[in-house]
């Protein structure tokens, strides 16, 4: 094989693994990070579930703030929202003034 007829399979043998870890390397990163947020979520929302069934109401009020956490981490503005109100809620429950109200 001669030099030039090396080349253009090394060309594309480079410019397929710059494609790959440029392109679908990230793509399946952003997807496994994706996939751990919601983990958290769930996890965070049967935690708060738990803590009500208990009727603790500190606790009730903790947990609605982890969750409203977890939602700002996965960068779920609606979930977000959501559970600032029903942690507003829960925590004016237990008795927990808001800072800043």
């Amino acid at each position: 094989m001669s030099i030039k007829g090396a080349i253009l399979p090394a060309i594309a043998i480079v410019g397929g693994l710059v494609v790959w870890m440029e392109v679908i390397v990230p793509q399946g990163q952003q997807k496994l990070l994706d996939d751990a947020y919601t983990k958290v979520v769930q996890d965070s929302e049967q935690q708060y579930e738990i803590a009500k069934r208990q009727g603790d109401k500190m606790a009730v009020c903790v947990q609605a703030m982890g969750v409203a956490a977890a939602h700002l981490q996965a960068k779920d503005e609606q979930g977000y929202r959501a559970w600032k109100s029903r942690e507003a809620e829960d925590c004016a429950s237990a008795g927990m003034p808001r800072v800043g109200q």
